[in-house]
């Protein structure tokens, strides 16, 4: 019996150490990746509204693209803003002149995207969220804001790391119990049952 104790008691911090390693970043992640979704619209809804002038002359604008470029370090994001034709005219990465039609993806006509990759442009899977910008009633172009989907991991792995101490506490708890359970429980027992097959034995002298 003591042995299928300490088995439960193997699969059970395994089970923990699996929840924790395996299964903890991943849940994790997936909480922060919808949280980004909000995250990323209010910037992109933000910098679209920040346009006051025509689209077509918004890069030479110094002040809306500073603004962007704090937005852009104080959220740990890379916003793009784009032509309606698919052109690349600021990059808060400093990368410009490519045409996202170019690309097979729909991150324009989308307003989330998802594990998007863009060779030789974006060579990281991001997710994004595109917002349209529209100047006197008529769509001129997109704010792009993204976020690498390695990062977002990286910060899930931290939190997880974070959780370390209640998981050792957690080992050092159900290590006390299981402990109990054979001191207090299962050794008794296993005494109970021997003596009680002595008896049935009759081995009377048997202490």
């Amino acid at each position: 019996m003591s042995l299928k104790l300490f088995f439960c008691y193997m699969i059970t911090i395994l089970f923990l150490l699996f929840g924790w390693a395996i299964l903890g970043p991943k849940f994790i992640a997936h909480d922060l990746i919808k949280e980004n979704e909000t995250a990323l619209y209010n910037e992109a809804r933000e910098i679209a509204g920040g346009f006051v002038s025509d689209y077509n002359t918004f890069a030479s604008d110094s002040e809306l693209t500073g603004k962007i470029s704090e937005i852009a370090k104080y959220t740990d994001a890379r916003i793009l803003l784009v032509k309606k034709d698919g052109t690349v005219i600021y990059d808060t990465s400093g990368v410009t002149g490519f045409n996202l039609f170019n690309f097979n993806t729909d991150i324009l006509s989308e307003m989330i995207s998802k594990d998007v990759v863009l060779p030789g442009f974006i060579n990281d899977a991001f997710m994004s969220v595109s917002y349209p910008v529209s100047y006197r009633m008529e769509a001129r172009g997109y704010v792009v804001v993204l976020s690498y989907i390695k990062d977002i991991r990286k910060r899930a792995d931290t939190i997880n790391r974070s959780y370390l101490i209640y998981i050792a506490a957690l080992f050092i708890l159900i290590t006390i119990v299981y402990c109990f359970l054979y001191r207090i429980v299962l050794v008794p027992l296993k005494r109970t049952l021997t003596a009680a097959r002595q008896l049935s034995n009759r081995n009377y002298s048997y202490d």
